[in-house]
């Protein structure tokens, strides 16, 4: 139940905020490794999903299931009425599509979320939150952009320009490459990099 959720999420909240830090959120539904968070009832009101093997594995849920994009749709809405414009909060980065809610569905392309789904999912998004920053992780074509911000998932490894999906490509490539003057822009510094950020060594 929603209830449940809302008090786990809260207490995490509350103690992020006890250290004098703000959290970042992401929802994921697929997260590649880890148990499936497709819900129960929508599995058995016949929604499918697609197993794969690499990352760790898992359930791809068919993102075009109208099913699906409504209840993406109500939680988004139910949790901005929690927490939208909540100090304990700096950003909500726009999960929930795609492995680890990045987006993506690599290396299987023909299960990635249609571009109606991403469409409505960032408009409901943008509805549910009008005060906390939403940021995307990277530009989607026919999307409402204005107000979003975006984050760089693998800073440090593919944020400058190279690749038609490194950060800085993407958003020169969406006629954004100024965005970061007008609205905010974060990332997570990759993994494997952070022990030679702490320490002061060259990644080999």
């Amino acid at each position: 139940p929603m209830y449940v959720e809302t008090q786990v999420v809260r207490a995490l909240l509350n103690s992020i905020a006890s250290h004098g830090c703000q959290a970042v959120l992401r929802l994921v539904i697929d997260f590649p490794g880890e148990p499936s968070g497709i819900p129960r009832h929508l599995t058995e009101s016949g929604l499918k999903s697609t197993p794969y093997k690499e990352h760790g594995g898992g359930q791809c849920p068919d993102y075009a299931d109208e099913r699906l994009i409504a209840a993406m749709e109500t939680l988004l809405s139910e949790l901005g009425k929690a927490y939208d414009g909540d100090q304990r909060i700096g950003f909500i980065e726009a999960g929930l599509l795609g492995f680890w809610g990045e987006w993506h569905t690599w290396p299987h392309e023909a299960l990635a979320p249609p571009p109606e789904t991403e469409a409505r999912v960032l408009r409901a998004y943008a509805a549910a939150f009008r005060q906390t920053p939403v940021l995307l992780r990277r530009t989607a074509e026919g999307a409402p952009l204005s107000g979003f911000g975006f984050h760089d998932d693998s800073f440090g490894l593919t944020t400058l320009e190279g690749e038609s999906w490194h950060f800085l490509t993407d958003l020169k490539s969406a006629g954004l490459g100024e965005i970061w003057m007008t609205r905010p822009i974060g990332g997570e510094l990759r993994p494997e990099l952070q022990p030679h950020l702490i320490a002061g060594t060259e990644p080999t």
